[in-house]
């Protein structure tokens, strides 16, 4: 087995299709995808940085999980994901990631992208939904950037899961999207973390002033 830096996985589907021709072709070239990109993780038994890419279409009708296609990861020390999630919860995605890279260092977690619709009740995207119930032991994780949050009710609630799974932590940053501004939302939103977080966790925000990416400091 071959040992690699890094490696770069684009575009992994999180789940089929939904697209107006015949879902069960789109679901096929969905699956395929995937395990082309498998295919290539599988050649490698330890890589130093993987950057991996999962996306989630605006609208899906079908709720066929493809990330369990992934059975298992190299060994990692530095993890950096890009969600493309348009408003669906990407908690049970990243949860089934990190438990099988738990020796991770790093964290690298941006979630791009601009939405206007919330996603619907009935989405399947917070499927399977035992995730949260489920233990992860993060033991080696000492630091955690975390870009293009937006203060959602979804954001907090996986942040605030990520803090019980990282007992190592050391350091966190945490940079809001360019789109939100320094409301009483996103202070309420900090205060929230800060009151997740331990001691010994250095804390840093940053929001973006005129295209410029500042620190921000939530104070009453």
């Amino acid at each position: 087995m071959m040992h690699l830096h890094c490696l770069d996985i684009d575009v992994s589907l999180a789940y089929g299709s939904d697209h107006i021709m015949d879902d069960t072709d789109f679901l096929m070239y969905d699956i395929m995808h995937n395990t082309d990109s498998l295919m290539l993780l599988h050649r490698f038994k330890v890589i130093h940085k993987l950057n991996l890419r999962v996306d989630y279409l605006p609208c899906m009708r079908i709720n066929e999980y493809l990330m369990e296609d992934i059975t298992r990861l190299p060994g990692i020390t530095f993890l950096s994901i890009v969600i493309t999630a348009h408003a669906h919860s990407f908690g049970a995605c990243l949860f089934y990631v990190l438990r099988m890279c738990t020796g991770v260092r790093k964290l690298a977690l941006d979630t791009p992208g601009h939405f206007d619709e919330a996603c619907p009740s009935d989405c399947p995207c917070s499927q399977p939904p035992n995730w949260k119930s489920e233990e992860l032991m993060l033991d080696c994780l000492q630091e955690a950037e975390i870009s293009n949050l937006r203060g959602t009710e979804d954001e907090l609630a996986f942040m605030e899961w990520l803090f019980s799974w990282a007992t190592v932590l050391k350091q966190m940053t945490v940079t809001f999207d360019e789109s939100i501004t320094e409301s009483r939302d996103i202070k309420e939103f900090c205060q929230k973390l800060l009151s997740f977080s331990r001691p010994e966790i250095c804390m840093g925000f940053f929001v973006y002033r005129h295209s410029e990416k500042v620190l921000y400091v939530p104070v009453d």
